[in-house]
């Protein structure tokens, strides 16, 4: 199976028990580490800040995220079929808590993602449903490999807010694949990721564009 070349997307689920359904679709270069993703609401206007479906919009899509010395995990497992699915968590600063899965199913260079999202614990004059949410900073992630099936890691993300301060998440992610990883790639670690997104967004579109890379060391 080859790399990825393009992807639809279903993002589903509520945030505070507001109900939410995106669709839409993007293409990427598994080469370069980018992807620009569209999606649109099948429900109407989002209750909530859009800007909170920014990373599993790009995130979600590990598939086009080349190594420094080849091709990812998350590549190999699309190549020879066995993929992965993904478990991942948000907790931020002032209680809110995202809990996310992500699967994934593959026709010839197109993936088919299923994500569903549940929310909770976001106060109701807080940033996320008063849409006080204006952009995102980059962030870095650190990827080590806890079991020959199954990355770990975490980040910190952050977003910037209309009065000038940012709003904060500790992130924590479980990569769970098809069939054991190779030896020779589980002793390079850690493995760290920057990204970095660009965004458009209403309550009703959101456009993202990504870019990231891959690294072991800063030389």
């Amino acid at each position: 199976m080859p790399l990825p070349a393009t992807h639809e997307i279903h993002l589903h689920g509520s945030v505070n028990g507001h109900e939410f359904d995106l669709v839409g679709s993007g293409k990427g270069d598994p080469k370069a580490g980018s992807l620009v993703t569209e999606v649109k609401s099948t429900m109407g206007p989002l209750k909530f800040s859009p800007h909170l479906m920014i990373p599993h919009l790009g995130y979600g899509y590990y598939q086009y995220l080349p190594y420094p010395d080849g091709p990812s995990p998350f590549q190999t497992a699309m190549l020879d079929g066995s993929g992965y699915k993904v478990h991942r968590v948000f907790n931020f600063e002032d209680g809110g808590v995202l809990s996310i899965d992500y699967n994934y199913a593959y026709e010839g260079t197109h993936i088919k993602s299923d994500f569903k999202l549940m929310g909770s614990g976001f106060p109701d004059d807080g940033p996320v449903m008063t849409s006080q949410i204006v952009d995102q900073d980059g962030c870095v992630s650190k990827k080590t490999y806890l079991n020959d099936n199954t990355i770990v890691d975490s980040f910190d993300w952050s977003y910037n807010l209309q009065n000038g301060k940012r709003y904060r998440a500790r992130v924590t992610s479980n990569y769970i694949f098809g069939k054991p990883l190779a030896a020779d790639v589980m002793k390079k670690q850690p493995v760290f990721v920057y990204r970095k997104c660009y965004v458009k967004s209403t309550q009703t579109e959101i456009t993202l564009d990504e870019r990231e890379k891959a690294f072991y060391e800063v030389v």
